[in-house]
């Protein structure tokens, strides 16, 4: 039989052997690049007009972003971005025919844009939108049902738009640039037409 203390000897030195082997090769540190991050945060204001009621929707966002450039110059870009949403008066569910008023509410609104014309100073593109907002039902709601235990009302948020681009020249010696971005739109889920106003830096 082998002897278990032996055996215990032949690995220990086995180990020892290994290490100093790697400890021999070079080691390859992992390092960041250091080079210009593609990243822009921008603010948003929009007003929303749905058909099937009496009044408006304003929304005020803000939030950041990643920019996809392109290859060659006169290649296309996606921009991914991410904005938080605060709607004064937030509509209802249209998924929900029984659903209540809310009040103000917020949310989070995913964006992605496809930019034309990335390498020019003005550019079309098409934006997409989706996410979600949530609100309390309003007093008028308690009041109106005194009875139930109303909950949080989450409300889907889809929306697609096309909107012009305009940058202004590079500023200072790191070359970031100011754009606004006008846009008109549709959401479908409130059957409502958009106009909104981006503006930032990238």
């Amino acid at each position: 039989m082998c002897d278990f203390k032996s055996v215990i000897i032949t690995l220990a030195l086995a180990l020892c052997a290994s290490t100093t082997l790697a400890h021999a090769e070079p080691i390859n540190d992992f390092s960041i690049v250091d080079e210009d991050l593609p990243i822009y945060s921008f603010g948003r204001v929009s007003m929303a007009v749905p058909t099937t009621a009496d009044d408006h929707v304003g929304t005020i966002g803000a939030g950041f972003g990643m920019q996809f450039l392109p290859h060659e110059q006169n290649g296309t870009s996606n921009n991914v971005g991410l904005r938080l949403i605060w709607v004064p008066d937030g509509p209802r569910n249209p998924l929900d025919s029984d659903a209540i008023d809310i009040g103000s509410s917020w949310g989070t609104v995913i964006d992605w844009q496809h930019i034309f014309s990335p390498a020019r100073r003005m550019s079309f593109y098409t934006n997409i939108g989706f996410g979600f907002m949530y609100g309390e039902p309003t007093d008028a709601e308690r009041r109106a049902y005194p009875e139930q235990k109303l909950t949080n009302v989450v409300v889907p948020i889809l929306e697609g738009g096309l909107g012009l681009r305009v940058v202004s020249r590079a500023l200072g010696t790191g070359g970031g640039r100011v754009f606004f971005a006008p846009e008109v739109g549709f959401v479908p889920g409130i059957n409502a037409p958009y106009a909104a106003l981006n503006f930032g830096i990238m």
